[in-house]
């Protein structure tokens, strides 16, 4: 568990942030969660961060949302990031969890708003495998057919 120093908005420069935090604080290294929300310039700027400045950054964050679509956060940091690594999750099948699935109420979701926040009105989010994924996909699409042909 960390403190946060800074929560950011579309309009952040986090360069021109960093460059005045250090100007007061020591600063070693920057960790960032949630980063599929930052928006391309900010990942551009956090490049600045690290050629300019020599300060490490390292981003946390989902690369695709409940539809498998990249996030705009994680498309950034695919074309700009020097190293990638998955951190590894696990489905309840066993396999490797790569895909997220939204639930609002229960009841697995596949088309809507690319945001919804986790645990606010029902909506919560599961890991899953591929595979998994694939089969509640079909599975949910086979019934709301049924329910539109009754």
């Amino acid at each position: 568990e960390l403190d946060t120093d800074y929560l950011i908005s579309s309009e952040d420069n986090l360069y021109l942030l960093i460059c005045k935090h250090i100007t007061e604080n020591n600063l070693d290294c920057i960790l960032i969660d949630e980063a599929q929300f930052l928006e391309r310039h900010h990942v551009e700027e956090l490049t600045e961060i690290v050629d300019k400045l020599g300060i490490t950054v390292m981003c946390y964050g989902l690369r695709a949302d409940f539809q498998d679509n990249l996030f705009p956060g994680s498309e950034a940091l695919f074309i700009y990031a020097d190293v990638l690594e998955e951190l590894k999750t696990i489905c309840k099948c066993g396999e490797g969890a790569t895909r997220n699935v939204r639930f609002e109420k229960g009841i697995p979701i596949f088309s809507g708003e690319q945001v919804a926040i986790d645990g606010i009105e029902g909506v919560s989010y599961e890991s899953m495998c591929r595979s998994c994924r694939k089969k509640l996909v079909k599975k949910y699409s086979m019934q709301n057919n049924k329910k539109e042909d009754a």
